[in-house]
């Protein structure tokens, strides 16, 4: 077996039940936050990132499968303490 995916780990990768798609969320996230263009906040002493719906749709329209709903109606931002 393969030791890793996308630079992540395959046995996390299959302990954490995550797919192709969100492989790809996860490669985008690492890869737009070491930019250092990404919004983000310090609570209590911890650092969140913030990724929008919209910008994931724009980066990725392949990944985000809209059915004709507009990008406003998509889910809200998610945020997460890496």
């Amino acid at each position: 077996m393969q030791y890793s995916f996308l630079g992540f780990s395959v046995v996390k990768m299959m302990e954490l039940d995550l797919d192709m798609k969100d492989m790809a969320i996860l490669r985008y996230f690492v890869d737009f936050k070491e930019t250092g263009r990404m919004n983000s906040e310090i609570i209590e002493g911890d650092k969140y990132y913030w990724v929008s719906y919209k910008s994931l749709e724009e980066e990725m329209p392949y990944l985000i499968a809209t059915s004709g709903v507009p990008s406003s109606e998509g889910p809200p931002g998610v945020v997460l303490n890496i």
